[in-house]
């Protein structure tokens, strides 16, 4: 658990109801105590001082910063404050652009975020702001990582030809 303490789902039950094993795992990954698959019992989540340990660990920015350079889902996690911050979702997203989905709304709405998203996953167009959905070059970039990400471009846009030949449909 020292090397991945994300691998809480691998861990035995008894482990994963133990507050100062869970308390120890969330130094080393913040956010695996209260990941669905590490199935920690709601009882050891609510602890008070284990509640205490997270809200403080997922304000941290340098911590958060490495979780998300090693896991972009990590950013679901993180505080409000830290899903804002540009430098933390743009790691976020280089690493796996869906995460785009839990930035803050100005940073759905950030070319330079929003086009590292679309190019890591296509997809992730689907949670940028209308404005940027109608953004030609950021339509570009995320059709030509995933040429089905076209149906989360606007209307308009949807039946441009070089954004259907970028994404490698003859006909759409």
């Amino acid at each position: 658990m020292a090397q991945d303490g994300c691998a809480l789902q691998c861990a035995s039950a008894a482990l994963r109801a133990d507050r100062d094993f869970i308390l120890q795992v969330l130094d080393v990954c913040f956010w695996a105590p209260f990941d669905d698959d590490a199935k920690v019992p709601d009882e050891i989540k609510q602890l008070p001082e284990v509640q205490a340990r997270y809200e403080v660990l997922r304000a941290d920015k340098p911590v958060v910063f490495a979780a998300v350079a090693q896991n972009g889902y990590a950013l679901v996690y993180a505080s409000a404050a830290i899903q804002a911050d540009h430098d933390v979702v743009l790691a976020a997203v280089a690493q796996n652009g869906y995460a785009l989905e839990y930035a803050s709304a100005a940073l759905k709405a950030d070319h330079d975020v929003v086009l590292a998203a679309v190019a890591q996953d296509g997809y992730a167009l689907e949670s940028a702001s209308a404005a940027l959905q109608a953004d030609r070059d950021v339509v570009l970039a995320a059709v030509a990582q995933n040429g089905y990400a076209l149906q989360y471009a606007s209307v308009a846009l949807q039946t441009d030809p070089e954004l259907i030949a970028a994404g490698g449909f003859v006909d759409y």
